[in-house]
């Protein structure tokens, strides 16, 4: 009698508090979203590039973000959601809040000059 083994695949998931945390302190420019998901090829050229130029880090970025505010997303990047679905989108929700003021901030220094005054 022998046992026949049985294959198990075993899909990887991501917790969303994780990638808000992530993508919120701006790690995603240097690929380690992409890695923490398991897209190995992925995250090394996303660290090479810079995130392509920016551009691919803001849009992981809106991804990761859209995805834990939505209730009805089930996955991310490819990978089930795990984890905590309130704690993600709270925290997404905070730095998105964070976002915003620095943008506002960005645009009163350097568009309006605001501290520069002589």
């Amino acid at each position: 009698m022998s046992a026949s083994p049985e294959s198990t695949v075993v899909e990887k998931s991501v917790d969303a508090s994780v990638m808000v945390a992530i993508e919120g302190l701006g790690l995603g420019v240097f690929g380690v979203d992409r890695f923490y998901a398991g897209d190995i090829g992925l995250g090394v050229l996303k660290l090479l590039n810079a995130g392509g130029c920016g551009v691919w880090a803001l849009v992981d970025y809106l991804i990761v973000m859209i995805n834990a505010i939505s209730t009805s997303s089930k996955t991310m990047f490819g990978k089930t959601i795990s984890g905590d679905r309130n704690a993600a989108r709270n925290v997404a929700v905070l730095f998105i809040v964070n976002l915003i003021i620095l943008i506002l901030l960005f645009v009163l220094v350097f568009v309006f000059g605001v501290g520069n005054e002589r």
